[in-house]
């Protein structure tokens, strides 16, 4: 599992490649792409330039592409942990992301499901301390 996990993340840096490539491509495009001292004129020019144009889907793509292969990952890192404390793997087990910490009976019934079998005290605080939640104020609301 954890082979496929760097494979994945593997192509995730590939991804990230091509996209950095792709959107200063895009931005180049641009007859002033930085403005370091303001200047009316040129300020109108870039939003002119920029105020109707459409980003090409291939970055929105590839973006899709990123996201999910990080989720893939993290679902597998789980489903690995699970198994190697000789848990059951179900069809509710992933990595749980909550944005708002689980309160309610359903929300915690489910973030449970999702780590079932993962017992060891130190990894579930782990994955408890990754969780959007756990950011305080710099998390947006």
């Amino acid at each position: 599992a954890i082979e496929y996990i760097h494979k994945k993340l593997e192509r995730v840096y590939q991804h990230i490649q091509e996209l950095e490539r792709d959107v200063d491509a895009f931005l180049s495009q641009a007859p002033q792409r930085t403005l370091i001292d303001y200047d009316a004129e040129a300020a109108q020019a870039f939003n002119d330039f920029h105020g109707n144009r459409q980003v090409p889907p291939e970055l929105s793509i590839i973006t899709g592409d990123i996201l999910y292969q990080l989720r893939s990952s993290l679902d597998h890192l789980i489903c690995a942990l699970i198994l190697k404390e000789h848990g059951t793997l179900s069809d509710k087990s992933q990595f749980p992301i909550f944005r708002f910490g689980p309160t309610t009976k359903d929300d915690l019934k489910s973030y449970q499901r999702q780590i079932e079998g993962i017992t060891r005290p130190e990894v579930v605080a782990i994955i408890k301390d990754a969780q959007p939640y756990t950011r305080g104020n710099g998390w947006p609301s």
